[in-house]
């Protein structure tokens, strides 16, 4: 016959469980960004216009796994007189590691160099993760993300001691 108290455990784990299994899976919902328009600061940039819904002309190839973010088109006007408009197509693109490049061609010219400056950190990638467990016993558990691979160690509390299992998996979408 189950105790009380084996109840109480059984559904605070459940509860656990399923809390979990909730913030796992529910959609994290982002602001759709919407159509702005350009605006001109008093120290000459311009903040660009934005168009969510705009399909943009492919105009460079993207590195091998990386996934177009955001693209970029500026037209500059020299300030000397007898130079020509120039294009420059901009793309932010993230790469299979989860860092960001950003690609550059020209319509109107060669592009010679420029710098790409990081100034927010890539997104971290969790490698561990613990918890509680419980069967015939409490226990507790540690994983590690190794690539591909998931490691792990679980112990836990029997009616005859302690045991200890290893765990591995494999990492998919």
């Amino acid at each position: 016959m189950i105790e009380r108290a084996q109840c109480l455990g059984i559904g605070v784990i459940v509860g656990l469980v399923v809390a979990a299994t909730v913030v796992a899976v529910w959609p994290r919902h982002q602001t759709p960004e919407t159509y702005a328009p350009e605006v001109r600061r008093p120290d000459g940039s311009l903040v660009l216009e934005r168009q969510p819904t705009a399909k943009p002309a492919v105009t460079h190839k993207l590195p091998s796994g990386g996934k177009r973010e955001r693209s970029v088109h500026v037209d500059v006007k020299p300030t000397a007189q007898d130079c020509p408009l120039c294009s420059v197509d901009l793309t932010l693109v993230r790469m299979n590691d989860g860092s960001r490049r950003v690609i550059a061609s020209s319509t109107t010219g060669e592009v010679v160099t420029g710098i790409d400056i990081p100034l927010l950190p890539a997104d971290p990638a969790l490698k561990w993760a613990a918890g509680v467990s419980y069967g015939q016993g409490w226990g507790g558990w540690l994983d590690r993300d190794i690539g591909r691979l998931r490691v792990g160690i679980e112990v836990n509390d029997t009616d005859g001691g302690m045991e200890a299992r290893g765990k591995v998996g494999f990492r998919f979408k």
